[in-house]
């Protein structure tokens, strides 16, 4: 199977004059033991790989003006939530078992008929409780694997020892002997307009993201420097332009601007009634044409004060 990466890309809005962020977000939905319906080809689902196999992420970029921008590099990945894997011994007969994090419990379960029906309800007792522990639990039926992992993307909890506490014949080994592999990490990176550009120089908009359509593929790599996935998506960036609307009214309001109150209102009517034709262009997938709609209302709101009546 496999992965189906999703992102959205949000525009940051810094101040009321200013657009030069914008937020990518990983949407890749992350299968969940505990509602593992809600996520069929997404991180961790069967052989699909999880985000723990994401060494590094990049980005190729086409820009409004058409330029491009291969290979944008971060430091960024997916969060990841800190964990651990214990095996236990298929031979046990009898007894309980009990996983204390930190000293605090997090999961138990009596010897019920065989230890594959022991570890489901050693699972099901880690996911009752999660919400008081930060906890969960899913087990890898083909490995016979449980994994331990926090609720949460954190590294906070990295370095707790994890113990496990047997009686009867039951016995098992944790891959590490406490928690690891969580980071700080959310599921999104903000993006400025150094990163996309490389520089403030380079930018057509002093320091801002240009308006149009973006055309972004978000590549994710494993440790070995070999693609995992790849997905590519259109935004319809018009932050610039919302904000010469607001500075345009600000213009007329303090005198500053040549042309009426009624020309301007008519100016600023016509060109949200072209932002809103360019949203329903780009919904119809006529990316082309509702970039180059932008890109002139852009060069219209700029010159909103001139040629006044």
């Amino acid at each position: 199977m496999d992965l189906n990466l999703n992102f959205d890309i949000e525009e940051q809005l810094c101040c009321s004059d200013c657009c030069s962020k914008i937020v990518i977000k990983d949407t890749t939905c992350e299968y969940n033991p505990m509602y593992p319906a809600q996520c069929c080809d997404g991180y961790g689902v069967l052989d699909v790989p999880t985000v723990y196999d994401i060494d590094r992420v990049s980005f190729n970029w086409i820009l409004p003006s058409g330029a491009v921008n291969t290979c944008i590099e971060t430091d960024w990945t997916p969060g990841r939530r800190g964990r651990t894997q214990l095996v236990l011994s298929p031979s046990g007969t009898n007894g309980s078992l009990a996983v204390k994090v930190n000293g605090n419990l997090i999961g138990y379960s009596m010897f019920i008929t065989d230890m594959a029906t022991t570890i489901y309800s050693f699972v099901s007792v880690v996911n009752a409780i999660g919400v008081d522990t930060g906890y969960r639990a899913s087990y890898d039926e083909d490995n016979d694997i449980i994994t331990i992992e926090t609720l949460e993307p954190t590294d906070t909890e990295n370095g707790k020892p994890i113990t496990l506490e047997v009686t009867g014949d039951l016995a098992g080994l944790f891959t590490n002997n406490f928690i690891d592999e969580g980071t700080s990490n959310t599921r999104s990176l903000c993006l400025n307009s150094n990163d996309i550009y490389g520089s403030r120089d380079l930018t057509p908009c002093d320091g801002n993201i240009e308006d149009g359509v973006h055309k972004v593929t978000y590549i994710v790599y494993n440790d070995l420097n070999e693609e995992i996935a790849r997905k590519t998506n259109n935004v319809l960036k018009m932050c610039n332009l919302i904000a010469c609307m607001e500075n345009a009214k600000k213009l007329q309001m303090d005198g500053q601007c040549g042309c009426s109150k009624r020309v301007i209102d008519k100016r600023l009517l016509e060109i949200r009634l072209q932002m809103e034709i360019a949203e329903t262009m780009m919904a119809e997938g006529k990316c082309d044409c509702a970039n180059e709609l932008v890109i002139e209302l852009g060069k219209k709101c700029k010159n909103i004060c001139l040629d006044c009546d």
